[in-house]
């Protein structure tokens, strides 16, 4: 018989977030931001970006970015709870 190793966390926040990788979060934030990845490249200039940046946010997925969002409000309202719940004891 052999056992697991079990993943060693170092706080209850290390523990909830495990789920969410740096990588993760890097391809969700490039999806989220390539409208904008897209206008730095082709733009010809610093003036030209500006003038384009405005016109962009309808091609934006603002939708992924609050579910982003909600995830991570959501585990460190946990991680408050487990925190909070902690120094009661």
């Amino acid at each position: 018989m052999f056992s697991r190793s079990q993943p060693v966390y170092k706080d209850e926040a290390d523990y909830l977030t495990d789920s969410m990788t740096v990588e993760d979060v890097e391809n969700e934030m490039h999806g989220i931001l390539k409208p904008v990845i897209e206008l730095l490249e082709k733009g010809d200039s610093y003036d030209e970006v500006l003038e384009k940046l405005p016109g962009i946010y309808d091609g934006m997925d603002s939708d992924r970015l609050a579910v982003m969002l909600d995830r991570a409000m959501f585990l460190m309202s946990l991680y408050g709870r487990l925190k909070g719940e902690r120094r009661d004891v």
